[in-house]
C-alpha cells in the first residue's frame, strides 16, 4: 500500500503532480485515507525537511451481494438449516475470499455444503465478476425458549494475514416453545406408585400447541 518515487529539482514557483492509481477495498461506510508525504532538503542547505497532506474516501457502496436465509422462529432442541447467498459484482477477480459466520452461543454446528475450515470459515475460489454461489449449514438449537439467536455474517478477502471485509449481514431466530406438548399418565395418575406384579396402563398425551398442521409424527417409548 506504499508508494514512493523519487522527483526531479524543483526551481522557485514551480509545480508538479504524480499520478497513481488504486482499489479502495472495504465494507459500506467505510473511511479509508491516503497520505502523502514529500521529504525535501532546500538548495545550499544540509536540513531535510518533511510536507505531509491526507484525503479521506468513504466507500458509499460496494457492489456485492450477501444474503442470510434462516426461519424466523425455531424450537429448543431441533435442527435447523440456513443458507448463505453471494454475488459479485465487482469487474474484477476477487481472490482469497473467505465468507466468516459469527455464530450465538446456544446453536450447535454440525455440518455443512460445502465443507468448512473451522465451523465458522469457509474458504471460496476466485470469485469473478457476475459469480454467486450458496453456503448451507445446518446446527441444532441448544438455547432456551425466549432467547433471541444473533447471526452476523462476513465476505471479504485476507490480505497480508488481515481479514478485509467487504459486505456483512446478520439475522435472528427466535427459540419459541415447542409446538406439540407431550405428557404421559399410569393408571390415570400422573405420578402412579405401582405394586410388584401390577398390570399398568401407560397412557401418552400429545397436543398441537402450535397454528400449523403436523404430518408424519411418531411416538417412541422407552419402558425400563
Amino acid at each position: 500500500t506504499r508508494f514512493t518515487k523519487d522527483l526531479d529539482k524543483m526551481e522557485p514557483g514551480a509545480e508538479d503532480f504524480i499520478m497513481f492509481s488504486a482499489r479502495v477495498l472495504g465494507k459500506e461506510g467505510d473511511v479509508k485515507v491516503a497520505k502523502a508525504t514529500v521529504s525535501y532538503i532546500p538548495q545550499n542547505l544540509t536540513v531535510r525537511y518533511e510536507s505531509e497532506a491526507t484525503l479521506s474516501t468513504k466507500i458509499e457502496a460496494v457492489p456485492m451481494g450477501l444474503e442470510l436465509e434462516m426461519p424466523a422462529e425455531i424450537e429448543k432442541g431441533k435442527t435447523v438449516s440456513y443458507a448463505i447467498h453471494y454475488a459479485s459484482d465487482i469487474d474484477y477477480p476477487l481472490e482469497n475470499v473467505r465468507v466468516r459466520v459469527e455464530a450465538p452461543q446456544g446453536f450447535l454446528f454440525t455440518s455443512s455444503e460445502p465443507s468448512s475450515l473451522d465451523t465458522s470459515e469457509w474458504k471460496l475460489q476466485t470469485l469473478n465478476k457476475g459469480q454467486k454461489g450458496t453456503i448451507h449449514v445446518h446446527g441444532s438449537v441448544q438455547a432456551d425458549s425466549g432467547n433471541k439467536l444473533n447471526f452476523l455474517v462476513k465476505i471479504g478477502m485476507l490480505q497480508g494475514g488481515t481479514f478485509v471485509v467487504l459486505k456483512e449481514t446478520q439475522k435472528e431466530i427466535q427459540v419459541v416453545q415447542p409446538m406439540i406438548s407431550l405428557s404421559q399418565q399410569i393408571n390415570g395418575s400422573a405420578s402412579y406408585t405401582a405394586k410388584p406384579g401390577e398390570m399398568l396402563q401407560y397412557e401418552i398425551y400429545l397436543r398441537n400447541t402450535g397454528n400449523n398442521n403436523f404430518d408424519n409424527i411418531f411416538a417412541l417409548v422407552r419402558v425400563e
